[in-house]
């Protein structure tokens, strides 16, 4: 397991508290990348603020997922118990990584779990895409 943060100023502005975001990517993935966020906000004063987009087809009214959002909440609660996140926040998004980049606030750092593979995995995207936006991202992987 491996994650480098480059120092920076990141505390989020206004409440002095470090902004740990974790994308909900796979199930597995987003216990690991938990794990690492909790450890790292062991150290330093933080929150932790999980995030969950769900697309919804063009084909759909935005406000009816085509999965029940009872069971997204479940799910997601589900897999963040024990953790100390603060904040569990459940998008439904034609755009999911526009609506990421987006419900990011200014500092924040997203820990991000991904399968070690040589080809690149959506998730190694998804951390060059918020990078490319001008935010932190420390890459977890497992084996």
């Amino acid at each position: 397991m491996t994650f480098i943060v480059e120092p920076r100023d990141i505390r989020d502005v206004g409440t002095g508290l470090l902004d740990i975001v974790v994308p909900y990517t796979t199930t597995q993935l987003i216990r690991l990348a938990l794990k690492t966020a909790q450890e790292l906000a062991a150290e330093i004063p933080s929150r932790i603020r999980v995030l969950r987009m769900q697309r919804v087809p063009f084909s759909l009214d935005l406000p009816h997922s085509p999965v029940s959002l009872e069971i997204i909440q479940q799910q997601t609660r589900q897999v963040a118990r024990g953790i100390s996140a603060s904040e569990i926040t459940i998008y439904l998004t034609r755009d999911p990584d526009e609506t990421l980049v987006k419900a990011l606030r200014p500092g924040s750092i997203l820990v991000i779990a991904t399968r070690k593979r040589w080809w690149r995995t959506p998730q190694m995207r998804l951390k060059r895409l918020c990078e490319k936006n001008g935010f932190q991202v420390a890459l977890v992987q497992s084996k």
